[in-house]
């Protein structure tokens, strides 16, 4: 299984504004093409994810993989993830 960071869009709620947030994104198999999956193939975490790392260089890492999910379409998160 393959998996990277995604921006998700989360729908607005209860007269709540959408809001974006960057979370990791499962794919059933590390061939995937990531740019056309559609979001139900994929598993996600529910909540959005933070920059933690044992490292100054673990930070640049997560930090770069970030930022390269901005290059990729934005897909639609779920409560159901």
């Amino acid at each position: 299984m393959g998996w990277n960071y995604r921006v998700m869009r989360h729908a607005p709620k209860d007269g709540e504004e959408e809001w974006y947030a960057i979370h990791e994104v499962y794919y059933r198999s590390k061939d995937v093409d990531d740019l056309t999956v559609p979001v139900h193939e994929t598993s996600y975490s529910v909540d959005p994810v933070g920059v933690i790392a044992d490292t100054p260089e673990g930070l640049r890492w997560t930090l770069q993989k970030m930022l390269a999910a901005l290059d990729k379409p934005v897909l639609e998160h779920s409560a159901e993830g």
